[in-house]
Order: structure tokens, then C-alpha cells, then sequence
């Protein structure tokens, strides 16, 4: 067994319920913590067992039944897994327990799980009201199917998301919010899945390019992910490796339809034809980025619109575009995060407008500022620059777009009957060629709005010690579990 390593990430751990993660940082601690039905295999999409000694869909789709590894021990001396905790754990994420929780990703879930039925101590049923084709890549591999223990849940209620419960090889040590989680091996680990290959995990919130590249180089950090500008300067530093990959994120301008200014398509359409989106990957992303030409990253493998457009940047066919609907001289706000790389884009965007004739005010915000924004505050807004990451299945991207998103995380108030209806027929369709199909037709409907500028697929950029020998999902997030001693 290795001895102690420390993994500097983005953004500070915030919850580790799965039921209320956050984002990556939350899910590479998670996944150390807890353990699912199933697994992706590292580095692919196809699923292993982990838990499960049988899992089982049937020939139309609506039932699985598994059978779990018997022996599996929760920490904490809470006792073996049984059928029950995973009744109880995928029920509360879809809302059917009491009370109902009010998890983000329900939609994981409902309206799709109608119950799990428990056969006995470790056999059970996922029983489903529809075919739900999403569960295998974004559900039971990930977060809303890892498996809680119902005890712990009931017994330290909130106090679960510092202090949880699982069966996977590490436990929780510390948590010190805003600061670092540390996980150490778990000595009565079952060993239904990988088991732990170091003495001490600390997972560092690292929230400063610089602190974590001097933090890589002295060897206070042993990888972390970086910026594109600090790539060649890294891939230069003796005892690092750099690893690079397309990711399943997006970033786009959200115009806001809404808005008396952008109501009129040519509007948009204009808008979309003035932004200089090179300049954004070339200035911004260093060269490392993906031009996005559409919401589904070629990664995800289903859904990719190939011959999605990328429109040429023409200043002189937005200019008509804008004199045509009466919207010369136009005044804009964009809102975009304070931090990071966001600034730089917008004042590409703001510089590559101008020249448009259309002035931009940028409205840098906070975190907490920008993302608790209000259904009033969103139909405020005109522009927003946004970033949303994205799991192995385009209906997870989708559904921010769906019209009952509007005033949370459907940032252009967009609403579209046949995007809406689409994205639930292709949740119910089998066969990834089939939902491609269903897929593209909605990416097409999204292009024909001009209420989102696409502008890049970021990369995830790692560098790490040549003494560790890291591992990786497709999409260029850590797979800590897969981790080795170089």
C-alpha cells in the first residue's frame, strides 16, 4: 500500500450525501466513501458489478433485479448492506420516502422509479413505471446510485454530509469545510470493489492557479487540476506529468428571449455571428479547448450532432442582421462569474460585440451572488456567460433546458413544446443510435433559437507526480479509486 497523498481540486467539498453533492469535488470523495449496484470499468462506459453478485434487467426494460455480495460491511460499525438500505437510498433521491427530500437530482429518478421492492435480506427489484434508457450511464454507475446506509441516514440526519456512512474501501476521517476532506482505509472493507491503495487521502480545496502550480512543483500537492495557461510551463517541470482531455462540460452565452431587447431571432442571430469565438479559445483556453458547436461534447459517445454548424464569425452580416430588426446602437449586460477564466471571455466578448456596434456591460458576480440568483433576477438578466458540466448520458445536459427549468437553470427563459416533448421520448427510447436520433433533433431546435452561443467543450488539464499513477474517467475527471503507487 501506498503511503499518503494529497489531491488538490477546484472547488472546496460541499456534501457528501450524494443526495446533495455538488459537483466533482464532492463526487471524487464520494466514490472513495460509497460504493453502487454498479460501476463504470475505469476508463470506459461499460458497467461492472460492485455490490451486485447479480444485476439483471429484464427483456422490456421495466424491471432489474440484482442480488447483492453478501458480507458487506458499512462503516462505523453499522452493520451489512442489505436490500432495505438500497430501497431506502434510491426511494429518497426520487422523493417517495417521508418526508420527502428535495434532492437536484431527482430527475435521476423520478417520475421513472416506481419502488424498489425488497425480496429478501439481499435480493430486491428496481421496479421502473417507463423505460428509462439514462440509468445505466448517469444513474446507477454515478452519484444517484451510490448505496447510504438507512441507518446512519436516520440516526445523524444532516450531520451525514460531513460524517457519512458507506461501504467503500476508505472512510471519513476529517472534514473541515472550505478546507480539506481526509479519508483513510476502511480495515473492514468487503472488498467488492477495488480496494484502498493508500494509507491517507486529503482531498485540498485549491482555488488559486498559482498557489496550485508552486504547490505541484514543490511536491505539497501530489495532482491537481490546472488552467490552460499553466500547461507548458508544467509539462516542463521535472518530476510532472501533464494529462490532458475533452470534458463533458459546456460553455455558452445564454441570451435571455425574453428580454424586450433580444426578443426578435435576428437579434440573436446577430449576436451569434459578432462573437469571436477563436479569439475566446485561442486567448482564453491557450489553444487546449474544443470549439463547441452544439451542447453534447463528441466524449459523451450518444447524442453528438456531427454536423453541427460553427458559424464564421461576419461583423458586416451582424450589422445588417441588427439593422434589419431596428436594434442599431444596442446596449447589453452580461453577467459572468467573478473568478477563474470567466473575465477574460467576457472582455473578448465585450471587445468582439463592440465591434459590432453593440456595447457590452460586464456584471462580474460572485459565486453565491450568481448562482442563487431568482426566476425575477433571470428574466433580468440579457446575457449570462455559463459554464455547466455534464455526465455520460445527454439527458442529463438537456434537462436544463426543458421549460419547467425556467427561472432556475434555463438561463434564456427558453420554452420549447417539441424540445420538451423530445426529451422525454428519448429517455423512454433504446438503442443509442435511436436516441441520437431524438438527441440531434433537439440540438437542431436549440441552433434554430440562436438563444444559446455555444463556444467551447473545455478540456480537463491534470498534472500530477511522475510518483503517482493516477486514473481517469473518459471524460477527464479523477478516478481516485483506480489510483496507484507509480
Amino acid at each position: 500500500m501506498g503511503g499518503a497523498i494529497k489531491i488538490g481540486q477546484s472547488t472546496p467539498v460541499q456534501s457528501l450525501d450524494p443526495a446533495f453533492a455538488l459537483g466533482p469535488a464532492d463526487l471524487s470523495v464520494a466514490s472513495c466513501v460509497f460504493e453502487g449496484l454498479v460501476a463504470f470499468r475505469p476508463g470506459s462506459y461499460e458497467l461492472e458489478n460492485v455490490l451486485a453478485e447479480e444485476f439483471t434487467p429484464s427483456d422490456d426494460g421495466l424491471t432489474i433485479h440484482f442480488k447483492l455480495k453478501s458480507g458487506i460491511a458499512f462503516h462505523g460499525g453499522y452493520g451489512e448492506l442489505t436490500a432495505e438500505d438500497v430501497k431506502y437510498t434510491f426511494e429518497r433521491v426520487a422523493g417517495l420516502t417521508e418526508p420527502a427530500i428535495e434532492s437536484p437530482y431527482v430527475g435521476d429518478w423520478s417520475p421513472y422509479l416506481k419502488e424498489v421492492r425488497v425480496l429478501g435480506p439481499l435480493e430486491g427489484e428496481i421496479v421502473l413505471n417507463t423505460l428509462f434508457s439514462p440509468l445505466y450511464r448517469t444513474t446507477l454507475p454515478l452519484l444517484s446510485g451510490l448505496v447510504l446506509c438507512k441507518k446512519a441516514l436516520e440516526e445523524r440526519g444532516d450531520e451525514f454530509a460531513t460524517k457519512p456512512i458507506g461501504t467503500g474501501p476508505y472512510e471519513v476521517v476529517e472534514f473541515t469545510p472550505d478546507q480539506q476532506v481526509v479519508v483513510k482505509p476502511f480495515e473492514g472493507y468487503s472488498g467488492a470493489g477495488a480496494p484502498a491503495q493508500f494509507e491517507e487521502i486529503a482531498f485540498i480545496a485549491t482555488t488559486d492557479a498559482a498557489a496550485v502550480q508552486a504547490s505541484l512543483s514543490s511536491g505539497d500537492l501530489d495532482i491537481a487540476m490546472i488552467e490552460p495557461a499553466q500547461v507548458e510551463r508544467l509539462k516542463t517541470t521535472e518530476g510532472l506529468i501533464v494529462d490532458e482531455f475533452s470534458s463533458l462540460g459546456f460553455v455558452w452565452i445564454a441570451v435571455n428571449l425574453t428580454h424586450p431587447a433580444l426578443k426578435d431571432v435576428r437579434v440573436r442571430q446577430a449576436l451569434r455571428l459578432a462573437v469571436d469565438v477563436p479569439a475566446v479559445l485561442a486567448t482564453a483556453y491557450e489553444g487546449v479547448a474544443e470549439q463547441a458547436s452544439s451542447i453534447i461534447a463528441p466524449v459523451t459517445g450518444i447524442g453528438v450532432w456531427a454536423d453541427a454548424p460553427k458559424y464564421d464569425r461576419d461583423v458586416d452580416a451582424a450589422k445588417a442582421l441588427l439593422k434589419e430588426a431596428g436594434s442599431e446602437g444596442l446596449e447589453l449586460e452580461l453577467t459572468v462569474l467573478s473568478s477563474g477564466i470567466y473575465p477574460t471571455i467576457a472582455q473578448l466578448v465585450q471587445a468582439s460585440l463592440g465591434e459590432a456596434g453593440v456595447t457590452v456591460r460586464i456584471n462580474p458576480q460572485d459565486d453565491a451572488t450568481y448562482w442563487s440568483a431568482d426566476a425575477a433576477e433571470l428574466a433580468r438578466r440579457q446575457l449570462t456567460l455559463v459554464e455547466f458540466g455534464g455526465l455520460p448520458d445527454p439527458y442529463f445536459q438537456m434537462q436544463w433546458f426543458t421549460s419547467d427549468q425556467i427561472g432556475t437553470y434555463n438561463m434564456q427563459n427558453w420554452s420549447n413544446a417539441d424540445f420538451d416533448r423530445l426529451h422525454v421520448e428519448a429517455a423512454q427510447t433504446s438503442g443509442d443510435e435511436a436516441r441520437t436520433a431524438k438527441y440531434v433533433e433537439m440540438a437542431r431546435l436549440m441552433d434554430e433559437s440562436a438563444a444559446m452561443i455555444w463556444l467551447v467543450w473545455p478540456p480537463r488539464i491534470w498534472a500530477h507526480r511522475t510518483l503517482l499513477n493516477p486514473a481517469f474517467t473518459p471524460y477527464g475527471e479523477v478516478a481516485v479509486r483506480g489510483f496507484a503507487s507509480a
